[in-house]
């Protein structure tokens, strides 16, 4: 499992949450791509998660609680999505290393674009980028907010 604790167990399966050697983790990734370039992609998740009613001897059902925080930005856009999440899961230890472990997570999100940002080639005059050449590319990049609910199984 020690590969798998190093990234973001609750944005990968929400029966995750609390399935570790330990009462408590938290995790924080964060990635920056191109930062010489004119334009940056970054990406951050930051992940928590506890056991409650965990045995010392890991042998008897409890409950893992968890939340995740996911900000992904990138481009001349600016184009991403945050999403915020709780997540809560029971977990059966079976023995010998075996666990079961279902889960539930809900929470929000939001995803948003800034086309005026952008240039396009419907915009060079012949010699220069003109920006008051209309682009004739429409604006699909509305900021929107949404619900987000999952739910799994971990064995």
């Amino acid at each position: 499992m020690t590969s798998f604790s190093t990234q973001t167990p609750l944005f990968i399966n929400p029966a995750c949450a609390g399935v570790f050697d330990g009462w408590e983790r938290v995790i924080a990734n964060h990635r920056n791509q191109w930062l010489g370039a004119g334009t940056q992609f970054m990406t951050t998740a930051v992940a928590g998660d506890a056991n409650f009613f965990k045995s010392p001897k890991n042998n008897k059902a409890h409950i893992g609680v968890g939340a995740l925080f996911y900000n992904d930005i990138g481009g001349d856009a600016r184009f991403g999505n945050q999403t915020g999440a709780m997540t809560l899961s029971g977990i059966l230890p079976m023995g010998s290393g075996h666990t079961l472990s279902a889960g539930l997570q809900g929470g929000f999100g939001n995803r948003k674009g800034d086309f005026t940002k952008l240039t396009f080639s419907s915009q060079w005059n012949g010699t220069q980028y003109d920006p008051s050449i209309l682009s004739g590319e429409t604006n699909t990049a509305n900021s929107f907010k949404y619900v987000d609910a999952s739910a799994g199984l971990y064995y």
